[in-house]
């Protein structure tokens, strides 16, 4: 998809739209393990694990914890959550658009909330130029302990088409997500009926 993103959206010759000029960045919850709790009324956590590159946040398996993060810190519908922090530099700058709107999540400490309005910026972050600019900002004196920070998504820009051309190709990148979706989960629903007619073969 990123490939995809970069093709149709992506144009050399125009001007460069920064991130930092069409939304803001916000830190994740810090929290101990103490904090953790198995109470789910608590504050939901989105970490590293919830993120893929071109799927929503994944909410099924989240922490919960008894800490109250800032107004900024819930997360709302059309949130960009950013793996900021990793263990592996390989999965620093992974991210996910959040299209729920439940008022009670939030990000833990690694991650952090990339904030906007503007319809590019969802697809723009999976492109292969945002990709390149996180690996830059890593081997530009990050890369020691995998980490990125508010200015380096910020400071991010890309060159995009004027404003009427962009809209026709926001339609037919939605279009695509929207196939993608469907297709993943017809197999999704042929794994299950073929894991349940091979245990049927051997009963």
């Amino acid at each position: 998809m990123s490939a995809i993103v970069e093709m149709l959206l992506c144009n050399r010759n125009s001007e460069l739209l920064k991130l930092g000029d069409i939304g803001y960045f916000v830190r994740g919850l810090t929290y101990a393990n103490e904090d953790v709790t198995e109470n789910k009324a608590a504050t939901a956590v989105i970490r590293a694990n919830n993120l893929n590159y071109g799927n929503h946040v994944d909410k099924g398996e989240v922490v919960y914890v008894s800490r109250t993060p800032a107004t900024s810190q819930i997360l709302q519908k059309g949130d960009i959550v950013i793996c900021m922090a990793n263990g592996s530099s390989a999965l620093v700058g992974k991210n996910s658009y959040y299209p729920f709107n439940d008022g009670q999540s939030t990000v833990g400490a690694f991650c952090g909330i990339y904030r906007t309005s503007h319809p590019l910026a969802k697809w723009l972050m999976q492109s292969r130029r945002y990709k390149r600019l996180v690996y830059q900002s890593l081997q530009g004196g990050n890369g020691a302990i995998a980490n990125l920070n508010g200015d380096d998504i910020l400071n991010m820009s890309f060159p995009v088409m004027e404003k009427e051309k962009s809209k026709s190709i926001i339609f037919i990148l939605e279009t695509i997500e929207k196939s993608l979706a469907v297709n993943k989960g017809l197999q999704r629903s042929y794994s299950t009926q073929k894991s349940h007619l091979l245990k049927q073969m051997f009963i």
